[in-house]
């Protein structure tokens, strides 16, 4: 995330960081930010994100990038936001995912209008402009 902030910068734009404070303890803070937060715990880090987001875009990143990433996609399934939510998948990073994501619907534990309730995009700009359109998905969870 520290390359990312580093650009938005560099390309005069704002960055609001959150971190936990145990990352910040171990210095993980980037000091360059506009605005910086120090959250307590992973889980109030993730609930200030989720308050102050606009929309969510996943990075190919690891097991966080992929936890958060469902989170918000599960929150905007169930009502509780409505946010867009994209993958940016830069080489195809999240093809074996969105595999699995198919799997899902061919085996019924996903109505497949929520398999496109997630924009994917290789190129970044394409996937914001189709963040910019987001539409809710009303289909129901439950098949």
């Amino acid at each position: 995330m520290g390359v990312v902030a580093d650009a938005a910068l560099a390309a005069g734009g704002k960055v609001h960081g959150v971190i936990t404070e145990g990352l910040h303890r171990r210095g993980q803070s980037h000091s360059g930010l506009t605005r910086h937060e120090i959250a307590l715990t992973l889980r109030s880090r993730k609930e200030r994100m989720i308050e102050i987001a606009d929309a969510f875009i996943a990075l190919p990143g690891g097991i966080g990038t992929i936890e958060e990433l469902m989170e918000v996609w599960t929150m905007n399934q169930l009502s509780e936001i409505d946010k867009p939510v994209g993958l940016l998948n830069t080489a195809g990073f999240f093809a074996a995912f969105l595999g699995f994501i198919d799997h899902m619907v061919a085996t019924k534990f996903l109505p497949a209008a929520h398999r496109h309730s997630i924009s994917v995009e290789e190129n970044a700009t394409t996937l914001i402009d189709k963040l910019h359109r987001h539409a809710r998905i009303d289909v129901p969870k439950w098949l």
